[in-house]
């Protein structure tokens, strides 16, 4: 999956750039967004996006642990006993 072509071209250096700070970066901008929000005086709006940001953020952490059929397991077996 990493390979594009036979030539060698390779996609394994952002994959890996990434995991390891895209998320720090997103979280980042949130937060200068949600502080510029809050100093307008619009704390209802920022603290919506505070929760679809949490929200996000779990499935985005779920899809790269690769967990989630484990999670999706869990939550059949509360409904089927």
């Amino acid at each position: 999956m990493n390979n594009l072509s036979a030539g060698g071209i390779s996609t394994g250096g952002l994959e890996t750039f990434l995991r390891e700070n895209v998320v720090n970066v997103l979280i980042l901008l949130v937060a200068a967004g949600l502080l510029l929000l809050a100093n307008k005086g619009e704390y209802r709006q920022a603290m919506t996006r505070v929760g679809i940001v949490i929200a996000a953020l779990f499935v985005l952490g779920l899809a790269v642990s690769g967990r989630a059929t484990a999670l999706a397991s869990w939550a059949v077996g509360l409904v089927t006993g």
